[in-house]
């Protein structure tokens, strides 16, 4: 290591020399030497070098002591050069010039003294200063980080960053589980062991998550009780970070005061909060860190809740609202930040828009239950707005509203595998493009049950997370449920980023069926409500590797689902359940032509398309075991006629009966409820529709008493947590609000409690190749065999509702 002791001298001796006052007393007589035969005044200067343990490779600690001599016969000019010398080096890092290092502390330790020497003829005043001193180290980017951009292209690229908070109780923890006071002590301990559930753990947690580097810091030097403008936070710098055992190897400083100097009563506080500020971010940027500000938070919302505790001297002052003298607060460490063009980090922009946004229960009396300290709750989300800045832009999503979609290939994706690892997509022969991500067996086998996409995602608004399915995403009915791929979700609110999951399930819950629909729609599921705050989103690969696995896409769908909702209760258990009721036909447009369905249940058919909305509104879904959707429509059906439940759209190879000329047909699959004569309907379930079809005939309705054309239905598809999909028709309805499982029949409760609605039919069929059950998810559409390619305007929907468990 090298001695910097005759630089840092010089380095003083030069500082001493410019201060022009001081020179016109001592004129140059500066000493670091025995002093002989000199005129009076003269000051002498002796530098000593702290205890090893008080420095490493790139900090050292001195203590400087000058003495200053006078043959005046009074101290007075002692005196006057003690103070100059004050002047000129206490808190002037910036100004003291070394070659090898930078100065990042130069303080009054507290000995000042002046006394008449023994001879009775030569006054003595003494000074003394700390002095810190970090070593330039050029190969060491951490040494030079000039910006949080810096900080996260490094963190990125996989260097160790560490940070460090620098404030007063609402760094501290204070409301916070776990918590118990920070003591400003030299002999340097960590207060994370005592601090777990404060914003600086949390968001060390979390960037260790993202970056996969266990080695990130987040110190917390928060301190209660203590302020900024009083001088505490420059003169305690040294001992809390800058030679602090464990933080002294902070990169960069958060520094975060301002709700003691407030509250503390002085009516200069706003001035010095700024003086003391540019103070203190001098000193951290000498010490070679990055100083960055943050403003407190602060819940004082009530004008007759007014912060005069501390007994204002001034009239104008006294009574003020809380507000304001916080605003004052805020405002004064922006003009820090202006002073000194210091980063600045609005985290209370960030917060109130959580609070006043979220669709939960946290209000600002239930996360600042004191008005002053945030809870578990607020500090996760502190936590989360912090990691938000520290993260690279391009890799999260910041979810503002409306449709946001990520797949394999987007860099927000953190897909796990590279270009050579995925399949080639033939099925298209160029019609489908881009294709799909296409893992075989032996791609994923090295990481099983791992991570395929990791998203980290900001959520300004609340939206519905919803997977867009490719098929039964390669799996077959021989894949048991425990080793299909799986979606997790976490939430910073529930813990870390990769534990406690408020959402963990197979994906789709779906075992597949062995149609060749394996490049079909993206079938969409919806996967969790997700309210504002930070989440991360799994894809896991499946457990063994037997089966191809299809990749698609994640959408985050603000209005999805997002209409009228009612209750609704079981009349037995009186059980509440939420439920999306919605109209299905809200934002309809005219049926279009979509292709011929031969075959289907008659030559020569007619398929009208309902494109799916984009808030899913006319969408039904049955993804996870458990899951129901009833389907409640009116309208007219002419003989020969009929409803179609569109699964999906193919292009794809029919694997069921004869070859194709043709290269791929653009088919669909679905579930078509038929008007096969003046008095009968049937379902079919259809495997396939194009140049080549094949219908299932799956059972007949019951013989209807009457031939009307006008028809209502209730449809109930479920799938059941076994191994069955079951589909219910009812030949009426009215919107109920009530409904009794286990009788097997649906009340009206508005109209007639009693009135009982027995299925006219009910099928059951194994979701596997024998029972030819699709993964049920698609629009709505209807069907009519005429020969004509004019649309009969006799055959419409009048009434369509979806109702699905939220």
């Amino acid at each position: 290591m090298k001695d910097l002791t005759n630089e840092l001298l010089k380095g003083i001796i030069e500082k001493l020399k410019s201060n022009i006052e001081l020179q016109e007393i001592i004129e140059n007589k500066i000493f670091s030497q025995i002093i002989q035969n000199t005129d009076f005044p003269y000051i002498r200067l002796q530098i000593n070098s702290k205890n090893e343990a008080t420095f490493d490779e790139t900090n050292m600690a001195y203590t400087l002591r000058i003495q200053a001599f006078s043959d005046k016969k009074s101290p007075f000019e002692a005196i006057k050069i003690r103070s100059l010398i004050y002047e000129a080096l206490n808190r002037n890092e910036e100004e003291i010039k070394i070659d090898s290092g930078q100065i990042y502390l130069c303080e009054h330790s507290g000995l000042t003294d002046c006394f008449l020497e023994d001879d009775g003829l030569v006054f003595q005043s003494i000074i003394e200063f700390n002095i810190g001193v970090n070593m330039k180290i050029d190969k060491n980017p951490l040494s030079t980080i000039k910006s949080l951009d810096h900080a996260i292209g490094l963190l990125s690229k996989g260097t160790t960053v560490k940070f460090a908070f620098y404030g007063d109780s609402q760094t501290d923890g204070n409301n916070t589980t776990g918590w118990s006071l920070n003591r400003n002590l030299p002999t340097n301990t960590d207060h994370a062991s005592t601090a777990p559930n404060a914003f600086p753990a949390i968001l060390e947690g979390f960037l260790q998550d993202y970056y996969e580097n266990a080695n990130i810091r987040c110190y917390n030097a928060g301190y209660s009780g203590q302020r900024l403008d009083n001088g505490w936070a420059c003169d305690n710098y040294n001992i809390n970070i800058a030679s602090h055992t464990i933080y002294q190897d902070a990169n960069v400083v958060f520094i975060r005061f301002g709700t003691n100097d407030a509250g503390a009563g002085d009516v200069n506080f706003y001035e010095n909060m700024i003086s003391e500020g540019v103070k203190l971010t001098k000193l951290i940027k000498n010490s070679g860190k990055l100083p960055v500000w943050l403003p407190p938070l602060h819940n004082w919302d009530s004008k007759l809740n007014t912060i005069n505790t501390g007994g204002y001297s001034d009239p104008d002052i006294a009574g003020v609202e809380n507000t304001i003298v916080m605003g004052l607060a805020i405002k004064a460490i922006q003009e820090i930040c202006n002073k000194t063009n210091c980063e600045y980090i609005d985290l209370i922009s960030d917060f109130r828009h959580w609070i006043t946004n979220n669709k939960s229960s946290h209000s600002w009396g239930s996360v600042i239950t004191d008005k002053t300290h945030a809870n578990d709750y607020g500090h996760r989300i502190e936590a989360s707005i912090l990691f938000k800045t520290l993260t690279p832009e391009k890799n999260i999503l910041n979810f503002k509203g409306e449709i946001e979609k990520i797949n394999f290939q987007d860099s927000r994706s953190h897909f796990a595998f590279t270009d050579s690892d995925l399949g080639t997509d033939t099925a298209g022969n160029g019609h489908f493009s881009p294709h799909v991500g296409l893992l075989n067996p032996d791609d994923y086998s090295t990481k099983l049950d791992s991570p395929v996409m990791n998203i980290y995602a900001w959520i300004n608004k609340p939206c519905k997370l919803l997977y867009r399915h490719i098929g039964h995403n390669g799996q077959t009915s021989s894949t048991a449920e425990a080793n299909l791929p799986t979606i997790q979700v976490f939430s910073c609110l529930e813990g870390s980023l990769s534990s406690n999951s408020i959402y963990d399930k197979p994906l789709g819950g779906e075992t597949g069926c062995e149609i060749n629909e394996s490049y079909s729609f993206d079938r969409p599921e919806r996967i969790i409500n997700l309210d504002i705050g930070l989440y991360k989103i799994v894809l896991r690969a499946p457990a063994i590797a037997t089966d191809n696995f299809y990749i698609n896409y994640f959408e985050f769908n603000q209005n999805w689902y997002d209409y009228e909702k009612r209750i609704w209760v079981s009349r037995q258990s009186m059980d509440i359940a939420q439920y999306t009721y919605s109209d299905a036909l809200h934002n309809i447009k005219p049926f279009k032509p979509f292709y011929d369905l031969y075959n289907a249940p008659t030559a020569n058919g007619h398929y009208l398309e309902l494109p799916e909305f984009s808030d899913g509104s006319n969408v039904i879904t049955v993804g996870q075991f458990g899951d129901s959707t009833r389907i409640y429509l009116k309208g007219r059906f002419p003989l020969k006629s009929g409803l179609i439940l569109n699964t999906g759209k193919v292009w794809t190879v029919p694997t069921l009966g004869s070859v194709m000329t043709d290269k791929r047909y653009y088919a669909a699959m679905g579930m078509l409820f038929y008007r096969a004569t003046t008095t009968e309907w049937d379902l079919y379930n259809i495997a396939e529709i194009g140049g080549f079809g094949t219908k299932l005939k799956d059972g007949t309705l019951l013989t209807h008493t009457t031939v009307a054309d006008d028809q209502a239905f209730m449809i109930e598809i479920i799938k059941d947590p076994v191994e069955y999909q079951i589909i219910r028709v009812a030949e009426t309805w009215e919107v109920p609000n009530i409904w009794n499982e286990a009788g097997g029949y649906w009340a009206d409760a508005e109209n007639n409690a009693g009135a009982r609605i027995t299925p006219s039919l009910i099928f059951k069929a194994k979701t596997d190749n024998s029972g030819k059950v699709l993964p049920f998810a698609g629009t709505i559409g209807l069907y009519h065999n005429l020969t004509t390619t004019v649309i009969d305007k006799n055959l419409y929907l009048s009434e369509c509702y979806i109702r699905r468990k939220v």
